[in-house]
């Protein structure tokens, strides 16, 4: 199982809680270190994110991929806005 499919899967069965009306959109997720195992999972607002429902994603990813007993550390990002201008031209 691919970190995408094991991202789908726990948002299908537990969504993100919301904040401010809205739900937080979990984008994608990709392993970016082996030891320890490392997730960065690309979210719309990460600070957003409760400390609960990020270890709920953790213990999702180590069910998928068999990581009993192995620390994972989850990096939550933000996607760049391709509607901020990055400068004056």
């Amino acid at each position: 199982m691919v970190p995408e499919n094991a991202a789908g899967t726990a948002r299908v069965l537990c969504a993100p809680p919301m904040s401010a009306g809205r739900r937080p959109k979990l984008r994608y997720v990709t392993q970016v270190k082996a030891r320890p195992p490392t997730f960065a999972m690309f979210v719309s607002k990460p600070e957003e994110i409760p400390v609960d429902y990020q270890r709920y994603l953790v213990n999702r990813l180590r069910d998928a991929f068999g990581f009993a007993g192995v620390p994972i550390r989850l990096l939550l990002r933000a996607g760049k806005n391709p509607y901020v201008k990055r400068g004056r031209r």
